[in-house]
């Protein structure tokens, strides 16, 4: 297949999928470049472009994967996938074969009620499906079909009396088009596992910035250490000791040993942070892996500074990148208007008048159109004053709890909402209750991250290894996380209905 007839084939995959003109794309896709970035606004065809190129890949030999911040994501591609390949012909998808993988706790058949039991569970409770991963039948279904949920991947799996995780762990290293999260790419062993790729897309790949894998306080790792001495000097193997601190009902002892023994074996350079310590995998690590067997690409609508991906990842690499301009994109779904209220969010500007002022004008918005409007604040500080002045409620979880504390059974009866940029609900909880989702979003100031001691301790660390100086890098990355979680908000709400987004701050503008 020749370049012209890859574009081709990759506008006929996106049919009906993608309803506007992405042949920039499509090109930034095909171009040859051992390590490439791409930068677009949110909603613009990034992750379906990049699985129509790994399908068009697959069928000249060149098999891909794609690695997601969360499981929902992996949920979401599989959905694409299968509406893309629903509209080709039958033979022409014969024998691609799509493996998702995802974490244990979600594929094993009995998983424990503690998730940091998993890794060891099928040996603590003798699993009888820990050695039932080879099916000839699984195989033959899995090269006619591309299922659209990991729900399904793991029926048919369970059905045919295998184990989900074990089984499509092995078919993974010669399956076509792998589909997965990014801890997969952050762990050596993991990334092993899926075989070798001609073609690696890191999706959100601002996510990578602070790869940390484990986290543990000192005074479990002495407890782990202890208890791990005792097992030595017994000369009992670690599952077998495991399984007795599991069947003495000894809870403490053995969820202590087993984050300690998860501590020792993730990758990473161990950095004190006060009573902690902490396993981080700086991005270029991750990165020089790949580069030596793989074709790499990283996109993200927040790959922001350039500048700085640029020398956390590619540390004078060369690099292909490809930016389209603007962060934030109007859809057929989510309109997005800006009102000039000359309100500043600045910290040291936070008083009374301020506060009146957003007051006032939220509620003439909302006499004025007579929906339901949720206000995403940039903190939790700011959220809590803002309420007490409009008199609204605070909903940072799912929103039946906020129904309960209120007394109410209908969502529609709370006209005005107000949340909080980097909280659950702007993270990833569904907005939606009962069938009704706010039609207007509000974003209120710029969600600048407050600096943790934590963060102080990893610039420090990659101020030596990069040679940056720290305030630029600190700079740098409370920038990028701004971005993050302003675009990460602003993607809560317009999946299903339509919306209007405003912002009411100056600073917004700059952001257009």
């Amino acid at each position: 297949m020749n370049l012209s007839a890859k574009k081709r084939f990759m506008k006929e995959l996106l049919q009906g999928i993608v309803n506007y003109t992405v042949d920039d794309l499509i090109s930034f896709f095909l171009e040859d470049s051992p390590l490439s970035f791409l930068r677009a606004p949110a909603g613009y065809g990034k992750t379906a472009c990049a699985l129509a190129y790994l399908i068009t890949e697959s069928f000249a030999g060149n098999r891909g994967a794609i690695f997601f911040r969360t499981r929902a994501e992996v949920n979401q591609a599989l959905r694409l996938l299968s509406r893309m390949i629903s509209n080709l012909p039958r033979k022409t998808i014969d024998h691609l074969s799509v493996i998702p993988l995802v974490g244990k706790d979600f594929y094993c058949r009995y998983p424990p009620e503690k998730k940091s039991l998993v890794k060891w569970w099928c040996k603590i409770i003798h699993c009888n499906f820990l050695s039932r991963y080879r099916s000839q039948e699984l195989m033959d279904l899995l090269s006619q079909n591309v299922y659209d949920s990991l729900k399904k991947y793991y029926n048919i799996a369970r059905d045919l009396d295998l184990c989900p995780y074990y089984v499509y762990q092995r078919l993974s290293e010669n399956a076509d088009i792998v589909l997965t999260t990014h801890p997969y790419i952050i762990r050596q062993s993991f990334l092993n596992r899926i075989g070798e790729r001609s073609i690696i897309i890191i999706d959100e790949a601002h996510n990578l910035l602070k790869s940390i894998t484990v986290k543990i306080s000192e005074r479990e790792y002495a407890q782990g250490e202890s208890l791990e001495r005792t097992m030595h000097n017994q000369n009992i193997d670690q599952d077998r000791f495991l399984a007795t601190l599991f069947y003495q009902r000894r809870e403490k002892d053995l969820l202590i040993l087993a984050r300690y023994l998860k501590f020792q074996e993730e990758e990473g350079t161990i950095i004190s942070e006060r009573s902690h310590l902490i396993k981080i995998v700086p991005p270029i690590q991750i990165i020089d892996r790949l580069l030596s067997r793989s074709k790499v690409i990283l996109m993200s609508s927040t790959l922001y500074p350039i500048s700085l991906y640029k020398t956390l990842f590619a540390n004078k690499r060369p690099v292909r990148e490809h930016i389209i301009k603007g962060f934030i994109r109007s859809t057929s779904r989510r309109k997005l208007a800006i009102l000039k209220s000359g309100i500043t969010s600045k910290f040291n500007e936070r008083g009374d008048k301020t506060f009146w002022r957003y007051t006032s004008i939220i509620k003439k918005i909302y006499d004025s159109i007579k929906e339901n409007i949720i206000v995403f604040a940039p903190s939790k500080n700011f959220a809590e004053k803002l309420a007490k002045y409009i008199g609204a409620p605070i909903l940072l979880e799912e929103p039946n709890r906020l129904m309960e504390s209120l007394g109410i059974s209908d969502l529609k009866d709370v006209p005005i909402i107000i949340s909080v940029a980097r909280s659950k609900l702007a993270e990833g909880i569904d907005l939606s209750y009962k069938g009704f989702t706010p039609r207007v979003l509000l974003v209120i100031g710029l969600p600048f991250p407050k600096i943790t001691q934590e963060d102080r301790i990893i610039i420090q660390f990659y101020s030596k290894i990069y040679n940056i100086k720290e305030p630029l890098l600190r700079k740098s990355l409370s920038l990028s996380s701004m971005f993050s979680a302003l675009i990460q908000t602003i993607g809560r709400i317009g999946r299903k209905k339509k919306v209007l987004l405003l912002s009411l701050t100056i600073e917004f503008l700059t952001l257009i």
